[in-house]
């Protein structure tokens, strides 16, 4: 009859609507998962663009490091070559201080000595000069030194 018909029309409209209900909430909870599923990437690339900037500031800061690195020990070079030229130099200083104490002391050795030979040589003038004649007014030795 015609109220069992719509009785079964309705019931197929009923159905028909929890069967799109249900689709919907699927297609819902797929849409949801995939809002959460982007999220998540989202988080994600944050979280890989915060690393990046943290690597691309410590590879700055390393940068700056190396080059400063390098700096210093080009400058420790120049120290070693000048302290290498100083070291000569300090050596070749102590070669001559000993030369020149070495000849100091030859000059005086020799002074010392010829002070000994004239002292030696002024008595034995007067030894001869206690011999030499009375009419004799120079010694041998005045005479050959020319006094």
């Amino acid at each position: 009859t015609r109220l069992e018909e719509e009785l079964k029309a309705e019931r197929a409209a009923h159905l028909t609507l929890i069967k799109q209900m249900a689709a919907m909430e699927v297609e819902v909870k797929q849409a949801r998962d995939a809002i959460n599923a982007l999220e998540a990437e989202r988080n994600i690339r944050i979280d890989l663009e915060k690393r990046l900037s943290t690597l691309e500031v410590r590879a700055e800061r390393a940068e700056e490091l190396a080059a400063r690195l390098a700096e210093e020990q080009k400058i420790r070079v120049e120290l070693e070559r000048e302290k290498a030229t100083l070291d000569v130099q300090v050596a070749n200083m102590q070669k001559l201080d000993k030369l020149l104490s070495e000849e100091r002391q030859a000059r005086m050795n020799a002074q010392s000595r010829a002070s000994s030979a004239e002292a030696q040589l002024a008595r034995l003038e007067g030894e001869l000069g206690q011999q030499n004649t009375p009419g004799s007014s120079r010694s041998f030795f005045s005479r050959l030194r020319g006094r």
